[in-house]
């Protein structure tokens, strides 16, 4: 992703440059792709944790408190979504 993000932007770069606003409009999915890939990619490494640090529980906050509130528990929740899915 950040090969195919770099490579892109850089040609965004030279297409800014010489006004070609048709070369700029096509390089944007280009853009989104590798930079949401790149940001996707970064965020899921970063939030993984062993178990013993965290990693699979559920902070307390809006998301838990909903959790709790309409299934019972986050265990509840995966109870229904197995069965529904």
């Amino acid at each position: 992703y950040v090969n195919g993000l770099n490579a892109a932007e850089k040609a965004y770069a030279q297409a800014a440059q010489s006004a070609d606003v048709r070369k700029q409009i096509e390089l944007q999915s280009a853009i989104k792709f590798n930079g949401g890939g790149h940001l996707n990619h970064s965020l899921f490494w970063k939030n993984l944790a062993p178990q013993n640090e965290g990693g699979g529980q559920l902070k307390d906050g809006p998301l838990k408190q909903a959790i709790d509130k309409d299934f019972g528990g986050l265990d509840k929740l995966k109870e229904h979504f197995n069965k529904t899915t």
